[in-house]
Formats: structure tokens, C-alpha cells, sequence
């Protein structure tokens, strides 16, 4: 989505100014996180996660999917990821942060504070991304006990992304060029999702949905991440759910066919 609207700078704490809908602007400390708000009367909740952006053709911040909340209940947040501001030639950054800062840990932590003053439950509260946003929305439910999330062929273990020069550009910008045992002995589950379960003991209420057709992302990243669940009582929560699409391949499905998805999720009781 296109900014169109101005920036609306909030204080860490001044959750009563975040009302309408608009671009809003927070200092966290040692970064600061933009995100567009679409308010909602139904206590529930969704927050987006971004995946890869073109900074050439995209500017920054951008929100990705913010459109689809108009077809959602509930409060819309779609975060842009701070980690961006690390290096202008950074077009993924998976809320890594830096040596010194877990971006993800910090934004779960606010996105907790700011929905629990909205009187929202954790139970409400819904994560979704594909991508580098799958990975995101894993990490962010894992850090907000009670929230669930929806990925769409994520990534799970960041060492095992793909694009290699891409996830070097945020370690020398972000973790000084540390190598791989360095990063794996200091903070694994940073760049982990098994890791981040392991080290919390936790899995987050979640469903993975995993286009068989994106070849990469099943041998790499969902059948990696379910061969060390198996057996596992950290696995109990969560779903995989298997389709095809060749056409797709890594992209995910449009909201023609997500929302009615997302829309179900949000009522798994119903």
C-alpha cells in the first residue's frame, strides 16, 4: 500500500493516540517501528508482517496488504520492518535487528502492550505473512503467548534462506559479519524458528500453509522444521496444511482465496 497519509509520530506509551485509521511513527528505543493502523470495534486483531521489498520499485515504509483489512474483523496493524533502516540496499530483514537488539522481541513486546490497552485478548490476536513474514509471525506468536498466526511458505531457519548475498547485506549492517558458529553459540534463535521454540519451550497456536510446488521452501525450511518437531510435544500446536499451485510457486495465494482462510482462522471455535 501506497503512503498517502501523514505521519502521525506517537510516543513508547501514548497508546490513547493511536485512534484512526493513518501512518504511525514509534521511537521503541534503539529503532523505531512504522506501522498502519486500521481501527475496528470487534475486539480481535490482525497484524501483517512484509516479506521481501523492492526498494527500486517501493518506497520505505511500505505496508504491505493493508488493503485486506477492509475485509477483515478487527483491528488491521501491517508493520513495516525496522531492520530496513540498517543499510539502504537491505530488502529483508526478518526483524533481526542487531547484535544488540532483537527488533522482533521489541515489536512483539509493544504490539502486546498496545492490543492488551485496546481491550484486545491474546487469544484474538492474529499473526500473518508469507515469506520472510511467515518467519516474522511465527516469531512474534511465540513471543505473545496466547496469539496464533497463519504463514504462508515461510522461512524457518534464516541460514538456509536462499538468497545468500541477500541475509549477508543484515549481517555485516546489523551483526558485524559474524560467521555462522558465532551467530548459532551467541543468539540461535534469532535466526531459527525451531530454536525460538526450543529455547521458550513454547509453540504458538499456528497454521502453515506450504505450496508443494515451491520446492526450496518444503526441503529447506517446512520439512527441516517438522523432522525436529516429530515426536516432539512442542509440535502440538501446530498444522501444516499442503496445496499446489505451480503458477504461484513461492508467491502466496491473493486474497480471493486467503481471506475466507484468514477469516476462519480467527474463529477456530466457531
Amino acid at each position: 500500500m501506497t503512503i498517502e497519509l501523514q505521519k502521525k509520530i506517537v510516543d513508547r506509551n501514548d497508546f490513547n493516540a493511536i485512534t484512526s485509521e493513518g501512518w504511525y511513527n514509534v521511537n521503541l528505543g534503539a529503532f523505531t517501528l512504522d506501522f498502519y493502523f486500521r481501527p475496528s470495534e470487534f475486539k480481535r486483531a490482525w497484524i501483517f508482517s512484509p516479506g521481501w521489498l523492492d526498494r527500486k520499485q517501493f518506497p520505505v515504509p511500505y505496508f504491505q496488504r493493508a488493503k485486506w483489512f477492509s475485509s477483515l474483523e478487527g483491528v488491521g496493524l501491517s508493520l513495516s520492518d525496522p531492520s530496513l533502516a540498517l543499510d539502504e540496499d537491505i530488502q529483508v530483514g526478518w526483524f533481526l535487528g542487531n547484535d544488540k537488539t532483537d527488533y522482533l522481541y521489541e515489536t512483539a513486546k509493544y504490539i502486546g502492550e498496545l492490543l492488551e490497552f485496546m481491550g484486545i485478548p491474546k487469544e484474538q490476536i492474529n499473526f500473518f505473512g508469507s515469506s520472510a513474514g511467515g518467519f516474522s509471525s511465527l516469531g512474534f506468536a511465540t513471543y505473545l503467548r496466547g496469539s496464533r498466526a497463519l504463514v504462508v511458505n515461510p522461512q524457518t531457519d534464516l541460514f538456509r534462506f536462499h538468497n545468500i548475498p541477500e541475509l549477508g547485506k543484515i549481517i555485516r549492517s546489523g551483526f558485524y559479519s559474524r560467521n555462522t558458529t558465532q551467530i548459532n553459540t551467541e543468539y540461535p534463535w534469532r535466526f531459527s524458528i525451531y530454536a525460538l521454540f526450543k529455547k521458550e519451550n513454547y509453540t504458538p497456536p499456528c497454521l502453515i500453509m506450504i505450496n508443494t510446488a515451491d520446492d526450496w521452501h518444503v526441503s529447506e525450511h517446512v520439512a527441516p522444521l517438522l523432522a525436529k518437531l516429530s515426536g516432539h510435544a512442542l509440535s502440538n500446536e501446530l498444522t501444516v496444511k499442503f496445496f499446489y499451485d505451480m503458477d504461484m510457486g513461492h508467491n502466496p495465494p491473493g486474497p480471493q482465496i486467503m481471506l475466507p482462510i484468514m477469516e476462519k482462522f480467527s474463529h477456530p471455535y466457531a
